[in-house]
């Protein structure tokens, strides 16, 4: 097992691929481990890239000592393994709360970033109407509702089986209080936003035109925030799953739009 010691835990990283490539680092979302992203990551390392995932603080195999931290914290922590892994510039993607814990990046570190990619994330507060609300039951039923408000409406008739089977993983978080993660969102989505240059790397955002977790209008306020240069797509017939519900097509879109950055 890969760990890196820090000040307040132990990072678990993975790296595949030559370091000789451009670098490009995966941050997930909530609950979620690097495991999410072995497949994905593969193709990424085929594709040609030195590919770089870890567990966030509060879940998977890195420990941490303090109950309490900040999505800035687990920025921070992207930033040490960085200059542990001797990486100058960095392709980052980040999904749902790791695409809030890659704004924090970019705002600390912004000379770090060759390219940031914001997939269904958002920066402002959620919606009171967002599932992300619905606390993990005991209940398997409790659990399948949730995760089906997670994907497009015709993903689970034709992907049931994904579904079921993230509802009974998550039949063990049955406590109501939130979870670290949890409070470190609500901690972001209600600061205002840190002030903005014109960034000097590249901004995509991805997001699905179905999803209930954070709206479209999310995304197109996400999109403001970087500036007029910033480019949103949006995916058709997809929730915020999109890791899951449009895998192919997502891995075609960061490979195509990665290479041609490194072409011109």
């Amino acid at each position: 097992m890969t760990t890196l010691a820090l000040h307040n835990s132990q990072l678990f990283y993975q790296t595949s691929g030559s370091p000789q490539d451009p670098a490009l680092v995966l941050v997930n979302g909530h609950g979620r481990t690097s495991k999410d992203f072995k497949v994905f990551g593969r193709k990424l390392t085929d594709a040609g890239f030195f590919v770089i995932t870890f567990d966030n603080r509060g879940c998977g195999k890195t420990t941490h000592r303090q109950n309490i931290f900040t999505l800035n914290d687990i920025a921070t922590d992207l930033f040490q393994l960085c200059t542990h892994l001797n990486l100058h510039k960095i392709h980052l993607v980040g999904f749902s709360m790791g695409g809030m814990i890659a704004q924090c990046f970019a705002a600390q570190h912004p000379e770090k970033l060759e390219s940031l990619t914001l997939v269904s994330s958002s920066r402002r507060k959620m919606s009171p109407q967002s599932p992300a609300h619905i606390p993990w039951s005991s209940e398997y039923k409790h659990n399948l509702d949730k995760i089906c408000q997670y994907v497009a409406n015709s993903f689970y008739r034709h992907n049931p089986l994904i579904l079921e089977s993230i509802a009974k993983e998550n039949q063990k978080n049955t406590s109501c209080a939130p979870d670290p993660q949890s409070l470190a969102i609500q901690t972001f989505l209600n600061s205002p936003p840190p002030a903005q240059s014109h960034p000097h790397f590249s901004v995509h955002i991805i997001h699905g035109s179905e999803d209930k977790v954070f709206s479209v209008a999310d995304a197109k306020h996400l999109q403001q925030q970087y500036g007029p240069d910033c480019d949103l797509e949006l995916l058709d017939n997809t929730g915020h799953l999109i890791l899951i519900e449009k895998n192919p097509l997502l891995l075609m879109l960061l490979r195509k739009r990665l290479h041609k950055q490194h072409s011109s």
